[in-house]
């Protein structure tokens, strides 16, 4: 009988060495993926700050071509597109206010596509019109969005965010609305990167300048943390 619980806590005791040299090969190896995730953020914001971000506005173009084409549909989509021009007003007179990380340009979504295929496409000055003059380099840009976020590919530990952040803790996707940041390639960056401010906080719909400039010291606070490691 003393043998057999003998045996039975040297075969409890190997289960638990065994799950503990596991969880910590775990652990090893999800610090060296979030370490090099802070790598790539802070190439990205140190790249950022040396080139520019487009600001894609939505213009609802389809959308409101569709409308126009139906019957009945045209007083519709003039209200559409008036609605829409005040809120991209909205967002660039927050960029021009509050933003002075990086150099910026603005264009309509459906204009981007065109640019981006190589097409002629129409960049927009601050009043919102078509300027031929604006031509932005071709280096290694990055897109503000103001859309959903998507959730990090990589579960990282939950911690408390400041105030228009979103948590990212591997949790169900919520899509939270707001700015989000992607690279020239239309991904997502991923945390650490400051890659999201959120549009609402505790239920309050933010201003489009309050959360450029939220944005702003964000890139500010993490370029400023990349420099002090390269």
């Amino acid at each position: 009988m003393k043998t057999k619980i003998s045996n039975l806590l040297v075969w409890t005791g190997l289960l638990f060495l065994t799950a503990n040299s596991l969880s910590a090969q775990l652990d090893y190896k999800l610090n060296q993926i979030l370490d090099s995730m802070k790598v790539v953020a802070f190439q990205n914001i140190v790249e950022l700050k040396q080139n520019y971000v487009i600001v894609r506005l939505n213009d609802n173009k389809m959308k409101i071509q569709a409308l126009r084409k139906a019957g009945g549909g045209a007083k519709y989509a003039d209200e559409i597109e008036i609605k829409q021009k005040e809120e991209n007003q909205k967002i660039v007179n927050g960029f021009v206010e509050n933003y002075d990380f990086s150099q910026v340009y603005f264009i309509h979504t459906s204009e981007y596509k065109k640019w981006k295929n190589g097409e002629e496409a129409c960049f927009l000055n601050t009043d919102l019109a078509c300027d031929p003059l604006i031509k932005p380099a071709d280096l290694e840009y990055y897109i503000v969005d103001f859309d959903f976020v998507r959730q990090s590919k990589i579960g990282s530990p939950g911690r408390s965010q400041g105030a228009g952040d979103v948590r990212y803790n591997g949790d169900v996707n919520l899509r939270k609305l707001g700015i989000v940041v992607l690279n020239k390639n239309n991904e997502q960056l991923e945390k650490p990167f400051p890659n999201f401010v959120g549009e609402t906080v505790w239920f309050f719909k933010q201003d489009p300048k309050v959360m450029v400039r939220k944005l702003n010291e964000n890139f500010k606070e993490f370029h400023f943390e990349a420099l002090k490691e390269f």
